[in-house]
């Protein structure tokens, strides 16, 4: 599957983006030794955008307070994701790792719809980077002559399987099952109530918000789930 790079930022240049790309194609690789699901990032210029694809777009400004980047999909079912580079920069983000995290869930759960069961009453979102989204926690992925770019870490499957042993992340921080990074957060559905977020704050300490999982009351990369699903239309 093709994904489609364009850059509708004013923040960024072409040539930052292009730059960009084969990294990116280098995180993909890393993403599919867990998520297996064929997708390849291609450079398009905005003039020539196809309608009908699967897009990567950087842009300046959020339309959803309290998201620098998220993925959806559009009427007709293509999944799309947004990194909103100039809020990026503003806060002191990576626009880079904000583009790894949404393309790697873009290839775990593209369509915003599969949840692990963790226990006989809660689902988890299968959002693979929210656990571990904090900026401290990115590696350094480089593809020569290129400069470095910072990518997202990322959870695995075990990390949604409690009780399970091995390796819980990419890069080696979470040390547990269901465990959430400092910065970190997860979408968790609970039976007869509904959706809520899970965060944990830079102490540590795991803090349930209100159940709108659009209530953690900080500048971070917030998932889609619980949301009135009509919203997904909005995008043509």
């Amino acid at each position: 599957m093709n994904i489609y790079v364009l850059n509708k930022s004013t923040a960024l240049k072409d040539s930052q983006i292009q730059n960009w790309i084969p990294a990116f194609n280098l995180f993909v690789g890393h993403v599919q030794e867990w998520w297996p699901r064929p997708a390849q990032l291609i450079w398009c210029p905005t003039d020539k955008e196809p309608a009908d694809a699967w897009k990567l777009v950087f842009a300046d400004k959020s339309d959803e307070a309290g998201d620098l980047g998220y993925h959806d999909f559009t009427a007709d079912g293509r999944p799309i994701s947004y990194v909103f580079a100039a809020d990026d920069l503003k806060y002191g983000y990576s626009p880079t790792v904000t583009a790894t995290h949404e393309i790697a869930e873009m290839i775990a759960d593209p369509w915003i719809s599969e949840v692990f069961q963790v226990s006989n009453t809660e689902f988890f979102a299968k959002e693979i980077c929210d656990p571990c989204e904090d900026d401290q926690f990115a590696y350094s992925i480089r593809v020569a002559p290129f400069p470095s770019i910072k990518a997202s870490d990322f959870v695995l499957p075990k990390w949604f399987i409690p009780g399970s042993t091995g390796q819980f992340d990419k890069t080696k921080k979470i040390q547990a099952p269901l465990k959430i990074l400092s910065g970190g957060y997860m979408s968790v559905f609970t039976s007869g109530k509904g959706w809520k977020q899970v965060n944990a704050r830079k102490t540590g300490a795991l803090v349930t918000t209100k159940p709108d999982p659009k209530g953690k009351g900080r500048y971070g990369r917030l998932t889609k789930y619980g949301r009135d699903r009509k919203t997904a239309l909005r995008w043509h």
